[in-house]
């Protein structure tokens, strides 16, 4: 039988996404995962994320012989930075690419976007039909892309932008988003589609996240256990404790740069 499994990760702690990408990509990972309980390693995914690029619910499909909970379970107690929640067994004709749409979330800190009331304009400039051949790192496939929707909201101090659209180009979420912090920093609302010479700006990775792969006909069924969910939540507090610590370190160094400077 197929089953499609829809997982989480934190993009940052591998080398990558796909098959062969670095010394622990994530397909890498779980094929090593799955050839050691005895299935079937070949997995495909729904998207192969950049680099340092998290997900909430990415989904890959793999043929086994073995119960999904039997899968599941051993995956999550194997890897302890993806988290593998949700199950449906599939058509064998089933290829995860082909969805209905994908939903990726950018977080930006309020401070990135001085100009507040420019960045929902300048951001619907990019939904509908387009060439976003100045958006993306150009492989081959044809530029021509539909983002369906753009949604932003503020949550503690922050900027969420939620991207939907049945695909992504490589890089094109990112460099829309260097593009209007740019614009948005000069106070402007810029055309985007001006010119088809690729925008030469990339915004980091780490704040991209994957949140949902979504099939017409496909109804995922949640299985994990509370002690993964446990687990993974304290690897989230403590890269959140991090994050303070990190920020306490970066404003008593601007203070005694500051004071260097008297």
């Amino acid at each position: 039988m197929k089953i499609a499994i829809k997982f989480g990760y934190l993009g940052w702690d591998y080398s990558g996404f796909q098959v062969g990408n670095g010394e622990n990509s994530i397909e890498d990972t779980i094929s090593e995962c799955l050839g050691r309980i005895g299935t079937s390693a070949d997995i495909h995914s729904a998207a192969r994320t950049d680099r340092g690029v998290s997900a909430l619910s990415n989904v890959f499909t793999v043929e086994t012989d073995l119960p999904a909970p039997r899968i599941i379970g051993s995956l999550n107690s194997m890897v302890d930075s993806m988290v593998f929640h949700s199950w449906s067994n599939v058509p064998a004709t089933f290829n995860p690419r082909h969805c209905e749409n994908k939903t990726y979330r950018y977080i930006l800190r309020r401070d990135d976007m001085p100009n507040r009331e420019l960045v929902l304009p300048q951001l619907r400039l990019f939904l509908g039909t387009h060439d976003f051949s100045a958006y993306s790192r150009r492989d081959g496939r044809n530029p021509v892309r539909t983002i369906e929707s753009i949604d932003l909201r503020e949550e503690g101090g922050t900027f969420l932008i939620d991207f939907t659209a049945r695909s992504f180009l490589w890089n094109q979420i990112r460099t829309i988003i260097a593009f209007v912090a740019e614009s948005n920093a000069a106070g402007e609302i810029r055309d985007p589609f001006s010119s088809t010479d690729r925008f030469p700006k990339i915004a980091a990775a780490a704040p991209l996240i994957l949140m949902d792969v979504r099939y017409p006909d496909i109804t995922f069924s949640p299985l994990v256990g509370r002690s993964k969910l446990a687990a993974f939540s304290r690897k989230l507090n403590e890269i959140q404790f991090r994050g303070w610590v990190s920020q306490q370190l970066a404003t008593g160094i601007t203070g005694i740069s500051s004071n260097m400077r008297k």
